[in-house]
């Protein structure tokens, strides 16, 4: 199978100021727009590059971007049907140094989290956009591996390039969802992250032909952050926790 993850669809009110968040804070294009009672736009970033800036393989995996869907009054911004408790949990996005990103963000007036390392995962902060979806940035390095060997470039307002590099789901029956993912739609899984001091589990999948240096040990991770391409991210609670099932909420009020 030749599938790519082209789009990741979200619903949203206010599109003029949602549209120019993205585009003014973190460099995203809007490719598409439908001018129709349905208005679809689409942001992302047509170029996807790899840890040096370079400009990526055709032969990887082609950008993901957001298709944005913005009806009508009925979409409001109570109706964000994500978060910590819900199926769909964020998006992250990668780059080089979230320090340095925070910073800019904090100086336009957004409230970001404070960065941390987060266990043996990765470098992160958190922030919510205008229509309450939860954005996660993500670094390459660990903390305690970030050596600053770039320097930040005017042309992207973050400083660096950035990549949608997670779109994070949170599932109740891990074995379900996985044989969906990896036996149906023949993704490859990527990475199983342990987190005990929590409860949970990540896994991550992508279509690719790429394969991870090493054996899920702990350096993988600093791998995965690089992947100039969009992962799955399942987070299962081991048994511990239930989400509730995912309801389309604009489709209940039709």
């Amino acid at each position: 199978m030749n599938f790519k993850l082209a789009h990741n669809i979200l619903r949203i009110t206010n599109p003029n100021e949602f549209i120019q968040f993205y585009l003014n804070n973190f460099g995203m294009q809007n490719t598409l727009i439908h001018n129709t009672s349905y208005n679809v736009s689409l942001l992302g970033y047509p170029t996807n590059y790899d840890e040096n800036f370079n400009k990526t393989s055709s032969a990887l995996p082609s950008p993901t971007f957001l298709e944005l869907h913005h009806a009508d009054a009925v979409t409001n911004i109570s109706m964000v049907n994500s978060g910590s408790v819900n199926v769909y949990w964020k998006m992250g996005i990668t780059l080089h140094d979230v320090d340095h990103a925070r910073e800019i963000l904090q100086s336009k007036g957004i409230k970001t989290s404070d960065p941390s390392q987060f266990e043996d995962i990765g470098y992160v902060c958190h922030l919510t956009d205008p229509n309450g979806f939860i954005i996660e940035l993500l670094q390459h390095h660990f903390q305690e591996t970030f050596l600053k060997k770039h320097l930040p470039e005017e042309n992207f307002p973050l400083g660096y390039p950035c990549c949608i590099g997670q779109i994070t789901l949170q599932v109740n029956d891990i074995d379900k969802t996985q044989r969906f993912y990896g036996d149906v739609l023949g993704m490859k899984l990527l990475s199983i992250q342990e987190v005990p001091r929590y409860g949970f589990t990540l896994y991550f999948y992508a279509w690719t032909d790429e394969d991870p240096p090493k054996s899920d040990v702990i350096s993988t991770r600093e791998w995965l952050w690089k992947r100039p391409y969009t992962t799955i991210e399942l987070r299962y609670f081991d048994g511990t926790k239930q989400i509730p099932h995912f309801t389309d909420i604009y489709l209940k009020t039709k």
